[in-house]
């Protein structure tokens, strides 16, 4: 289940807009925002990780100027967290791309929120998980595969 979503500007780490989850966790939500802030700020100080990852403060991607992260619960499938961001990002490009170097407050794009309550239903669709999940089988094999036969000589 995704518990937190943020959009941040990566220049100087002002977020854009952020949504929780129905507010069962509320307990956790400052952790993680505090943990989400703190990525948005290293990001802003040049200390740029892969462009997309998944860390302890939870997936995220870097897209142009926008990093867009997203805490899910632990049994939350990495495959599903990306893909939802994905879609997130797709959308909030399109509905909003012009006007993100011009935001000048913190969550501007509040208007975005509800989309980021609906977003994550999109992707509880268990035969689509099944599916991604056995994609991301094939990627980690894949992986181990590459590591074995490039790792020997580093």
């Amino acid at each position: 289940m995704v518990k937190l979503t943020m959009i941040a500007r990566v220049t100087d780490g002002l977020p854009l807009v952020e949504g929780l989850d129905d507010g069962r966790d509320l307990k956790d939500a400052d952790f993680y925002k505090q943990q989400a802030k703190l990525l948005f700020k290293n990001l802003s100080k040049g200390q740029h990780e892969a462009s997309r990852m998944s860390i302890e403060t939870g997936p995220y991607i870097i897209e142009g100027r926008v990093c867009y992260l997203t805490m899910c619960d632990h049994s939350y499938p990495k495959k599903l967290a990306f893909q939802y961001l994905e879609d997130l990002k797709n959308e909030f490009e399109r509905v909003n791309g012009n006007q993100i170097e011009t935001a000048a407050r913190p969550y501007a794009f509040i208007k975005f929120g509800p989309y980021l309550q609906v977003c994550p239903c999109c992707h509880c669709d268990w035969d689509s998980t099944d599916a991604l999940l056995g994609q991301e089988q094939d990627m980690v094999t894949e992986s181990n595969s590459q590591a074995s036969c490039y790792g020997a000589g580093t």
